[in-house]
C-alpha cells in the first residue's frame, strides 16, 4: 500500500512538474472578461489557487457595486481598460448573468497532529469534483443598485458525491448613491461577508493570517449560519476606504444580540502598479462564536464543539440550555456564541502589493513581468461569558504572492499567536500552546480561466493542558476552472 501511495503521490509530482514547464497563450474567457474582452489580470493578481486577491482596480469595482464608471450600458476599448498604472476608470459593465467554477481536488493526503494515527499519513484520497460554485446574476442592476450571489454545492462529510450540500454562499446588495463619480463614492451594503470584503480586501488571504474580525463564522453556509452586515460606506478621492455598521452575529439570524462592525483604510500608493494600503477593522457585540468553539454539521444541523478540547470540562455551573443553536455532543457544554456577554476584535494590517511591474517594491515601477503581494496583519480578540469565563487571543500573520507573467505564482504563508489564554468561570487562567501555523501554493495558470495549484500545509492540534500537537500535514493538488 506505501508502495503504491508513493506511486501516486510521485506521478502527480512529475505531472504538476511538467505543467510548469509548458506554456501556452493567455487569454480571458470567464465572467466579466468575457464581456469586456479584457484579461482578468486586470482586477486580479491571480483569481484563486486558493482565492482570489484585488487589484486597484478591483476593489474600486468593488466599491461601485461591481461597476466602474463609463457611459452607461457600454464598454470600451481593451486598450483604453488595459492601463497598468490606472485606479479603475476606464469600465463599465453589464449585468452578468451566468458564470460558475469548478475546483477539482485530484489528490489530497492528512497526517493527523493527534488521535490514533497521530504523525503518520493517511491513504492518498481523490475527489475530482470537490466543489462547485454558480454564479446566477452578478453586477450592476440599473444606475445605482449591484448585486452580488454565489451558490456552492460540496460533498457533506463525505468523500463521495451522493452526499452533498448547497448552499447560498455569498450575497452582496449594493445601493450606490453617486455610481457617476470619479473618485468619491458613497453607497450601502447588505452582505453576508466582512466589512473589509467591501472594498475587495478579501477573500484573499482567507488562509495564512489568524484573525477573526471578518466575522468567525462569515461566509460558508454549507458548515455553519452565515450572519447578516448592514453598512454604509465610502471611498473618496481614492486614498480613503471607510465602513461602518452592524451584523447579526455568527449564529443567530435575528437582531436581539447583535455586533457593530467598522473599516477604516487609506492608500499610500493607488494604482495597480504600485498600491500600499494601511487598514484598520473592528467589530464588538454580544453575539460571537467564542475563540474555544467549532461548527459543525450533523444530519443537517448546525452543531458546535470544543476547538479547544478541555474547555468544556472547567464548567462547574449548570449548562445552559440552547434555544436555537446544538452541542455536538450533549454531554459536553460546549460553549455557545449566545453565551457571549461580551466580545471585542480589532485588526491592524499592512498591504503592499504591485501588478505587471519589472520591479518590486520600488517607487517607481516600469511595465514588467511580475505581480505580487504582502500582507502583514496584527489582531487582537477578548471576550466574556455569561458565566464569567474568557478568552484573550493575540495574532499576527504574514501571507504573500508572487506571479510571474500571471502564469507561475508561488504563495507562502506563516502566521501564529502572541497570546492565547483562557480564563474559566472560577478564575483558573489556561496558556493554551501553539506553534506556528506555515504552508505554501505554488500554481500554474496555462490560460487566464484555469489554475493547477499544489499546496502544502502544517497542522497542530491545541489543548487545554497539553502541549501543542505540531507534527500533522497536508498536501492537495488541485485544479481551478472558471467558466
Amino acid at each position: 500500500m506505501k508502495r503504491i501511495m508513493r506511486i501516486l503521490v510521485g506521478t502527480a509530482g512529475v505531472w504538476f512538474l511538467l505543467a510548469l514547464f509548458a506554456s501556452s497563450e493567455v487569454f480571458a474567457v470567464a465572467g466579466y472578461a468575457r464581456q469586456t474582452g479584457m484579461s482578468c489580470n486586470q482586477c486580479h493578481t491571480a483569481h484563486g489557487g486558493a482565492t482570489p486577491n484585488f487589484t486597484f482596480t478591483g476593489k474600486k469595482f468593488n466599491a461601485m457595486g461591481y461597476r466602474l464608471q463609463g457611459s452607461p450600458h457600454t464598454t470600451q476599448t481593451v486598450q483604453e481598460q488595459g492601463e497598468v498604472g490606472d485606479r479603475g476608470e476606464y469600465m463599465n459593465m453589464l449585468p452578468l448573468t451566468f458564470s460558475g467554477r469548478f475546483q477539482h481536488q485530484w489528490l489530497a493526503n492528512t497526517k493527523p497532529p493527534g488521535g490514533p494515527n497521530e504523525g503518520e499519513w493517511g491513504d492518498p484520497l481523490t475527489n475530482p469534483t470537490s466543489r462547485l460554485a454558480f454564479f446566477p446574476f452578478i453586477g450592476p442592476i440599473g444606475n445605482n443598485f449591484g448585486v452580488w450571489t454565489e451558490f456552492y454545492i460540496v460533498p457533506l462529510h463525505s468523500a463521495e458525491w451522493g452526499a452533498a450540500d448547497a448552499s447560498f454562499e455569498e450575497m452582496d446588495f449594493r445601493y450606490i448613491l453617486n455610481p457617476d463619480s470619479k473618485r468619491n463614492i458613497y453607497g450601502f451594503a447588505l452582505t453576508n461577508q466582512g466589512i473589509g470584503d467591501i472594498f475587495g480586501f478579501g477573500p484573499w488571504p482567507a488562509v495564512g493570517l489568524a484573525s477573526s474580525v471578518g466575522g468567525r463564522a462569515g461566509i460558508g453556509g454549507y458548515s455553519h449560519p452565515n450572519f447578516a452586515t448592514v453598512a454604509m460606506y465610502g471611498w473618496m478621492n481614492d486614498r480613503w476606504a471607510w465602513a461602518l455598521g452592524a451584523n447579526t452575529g455568527d449564529t443567530n439570524y435575528y437582531w436581539d444580540n447583535a455586533n457593530a462592525t467598522g473599516f477604516l483604510g487609506y492608500a499610500l500608493a493607488n494604482g495597480n502598479d504600485r498600491e500600499i494600503w494601511i487598514n484598520a477593522y473592528a467589530r464588538t457585540g454580544n453575539d460571537g462564536l467564542p475563540l474555544v468553539t467549532s461548527p459543525g454539521i450533523d444530519d443537517n444541523e448546525y452543531v458546535y464543539s470544543d476547538g479547544v478540547p478541555g474547555v468544556s470540562g472547567t464548567r462547574t455551573s449548570a449548562c445552559p440550555t440552547p434555544e436555537r443553536e446544538m452541542r455536538a455532543d450533549p454531554a459536553n457544554c460546549t460553549y455557545l456564541a449566545e453565551e457571549m456577554d461580551s466580545h471585542l476584535t480589532a485588526d491592524l494590517e499592512f498591504r503592499w502589493s504591485g501588478q505587471s511591474v519589472a520591479q518590486m517594491f520600488t517607487s517607481n515601477p516600469q511595465v514588467g513581468n511580475w505581480s505580487y503581494e504582502v500582507v502583514a496583519r496584527l489582531g487582537y480578540n477578548t471576550e466574556e461569558y455569561k458565566d464569567g469565563a474568557e478568552t484573550e487571543l493575540t495574532t499576527w500573520g504574514v501571507a504573500t504572492q508572487f506571479g510571474w507573467k500571471h502564469t507561475y505564482y508561488i504563495k507562502p504563508y506563516v502566521n501564529g499567536n502572541m497570546t492565547y489564554e483562557f480564563t474559566d468561570e472560577n478564575g483558573n487562567s489556561y496558556d493554551i500552546d501553539t506553534v506556528p501555523s506555515y504552508g505554501i501554493w505554488l500554481s500554474y495558470k496555462p490560460v487566464e480561466n484555469f489554475l493547477i495549484h499544489f499546496e502544502y500545509h502544517n497542522l497542530q492540534s491545541n489543548s487545554l493542558n497539553n502541549d501543542a500537537g505540531d507534527d500533522g500535514a497536508r498536501y492537495a493538488i488541485s485544479t481551478d476552472v472558471s467558466f
